[in-house]
């Protein structure tokens, strides 16, 4: 993890330790107690009790939040696309207009797992994030840059993963702005879409637009080059 102190002297002075967002996380029975409310108005009670009740929080109660260690009860719900769905149904629920991309539901698009993601037994899995990893305001990357450095620091990508981080954590979903607070891909997702005229292999990517109050769920070419978004890992 690049500390403060690293980060001044690589010359970036916007990468900070991110204080100012400890009040955005929420501890994990905040998560638990929202995900029972999600599962009650947008999952038709798809989690069972008992699927609660395997939570074990103990081990999580002294667990210090933050944006670059973010823990998270994550729901995956048996197949990729279910997950998305599923999650989806949150946003929608919560943020009114919100949009998914059409062109991911065309019937040739594919959605499938990059082979440095995870899938999970259908439930909640406590996990682990770094929202900002493979971010610098002060240079443009690429999603597929972000990958192969993650591959090389042998670290996991996440994919649903953030859908549920930033669904349950809507200050955090609300306070990207991609200069203080990176915009996030879902790398741990690969998107084919033979369709598309550009040819070009795709990821997911998801944010909050202040000016139209929704979120949009969409997906961009790997090579697209960008310093507003970061690339977030399993830790």
């Amino acid at each position: 993890m690049t500390t403060m102190r690293t980060a001044l002297a690589l010359g970036n002075p916007v990468v900070d330790s991110f204080e100012r967002y400890r009040g955005a996380c929420l501890d994990a029975a905040d998560q638990l107690d929202t995900l029972r409310r999600f599962n009650t108005l947008y999952w038709g009670g798809r989690l069972t009790e008992e699927q609660f009740n395997e939570v074990n929080l103990d081990p999580l109660v002294d667990h210090d939040q933050q944006v670059r260690r973010l823990l998270v009860l994550h729901v995956w719900f048996g197949t990729l696309t279910e997950t998305i769905n599923y999650w989806w149904r949150v946003y929608a629920g919560e943020y009114a207009a919100s949009w998914y991309d059409d062109d991911l539901q065309h019937s040739r698009v594919r959605l499938r797992l990059h082979d440095r993601a995870c899938s999970y037994k259908p439930g909640i899995t406590p996990v682990f994030l770094d929202l900002t990893y493979g971010w610098d305001p002060t240079r443009r990357r690429t999603l597929k840059w972000a990958r192969k450095q993650a591959r090389a620091e042998s670290l996991n990508l996440a994919g649903t993963e953030v859908m549920s981080a930033l669904a349950l954590h809507p200050q955090l979903l609300k306070a990207q702005d991609g200069r203080r607070l990176p915009y996030c891909n879902l790398p741990g997702i690969r998107v084919s879409a033979p369709h598309r005229t550009d040819g070009q292999s795709h990821a997911l990517n998801i944010f909050w637009c202040p000016t139209q109050r929704m979120v949009h769920l969409f997906a961009r070419p790997l090579r697209f080059t960008e310093s507003e978004w970061s690339a977030p890992v399993l830790i």
